[in-house]
C-alpha cells in the first residue's frame, strides 16, 4: 500500500530528514519524493537516517547522479532511496552507525 504526504520545503534539509525518520520509526519507508509529495510504502518500523544531499543538477545525466557518486555514499553504509533534479535522498539503518558524508 503507498501513501503520500506533503514534505517539509527543500530549504530545509534537517527538518526534511528528521521528517521520513519520524515516518520511518512508524512503518512508512521513503519511496518516491516529488516535488511536493512524497510517496512511501507501508514496512515494518524502521530506525533509520536520512540525509538530503544537494547537487549541481546540471551536472546530472538523464537526471540520475553518477553511479561512482551512488557508491562512494554505499561505502559510507548509505544506499541512495531516490532523487528528484538536485534533491538526491540517501537511508542507512542507524544500528550500523553509519559514516557521515561529511566530518569537520
Amino acid at each position: 500500500m503507498k501513501r503520500y504526504s506533503l514534505h517539509p520545503s527543500s530549504f530545509s534539509l534537517v527538518e526534511t530528514e528528521e521528517f521520513y525518520e519520524r515516518k520511518a520509526k512508524k512503518g512508512l519507508i521513503l519511496d518516491k519524493r516529488g516535488h511536493q509529495l512524497s510517496r512511501f510504502r507501508k514496512d515494518e518500523p524502521k530506525n533509520l537516517s536520512y540525509r538530503v544531499e544537494i547537487v549541481d543538477d546540471k551536472r546530472l545525466e538523464d537526471g540520475k547522479i553518477p553511479e561512482e557518486q551512488i557508491l562512494v555514499y554505499e561505502e559510507c553504509g548509505w544506499t541512495h532511496v531516490c532523487g528528484k533534479r538536485q534533491i538526491q535522498i540517501f537511508s542507512a539503518d542507524k544500528n550500523t552507525d553509519p559514516l557521515e558524508f561529511y566530518t569537520q
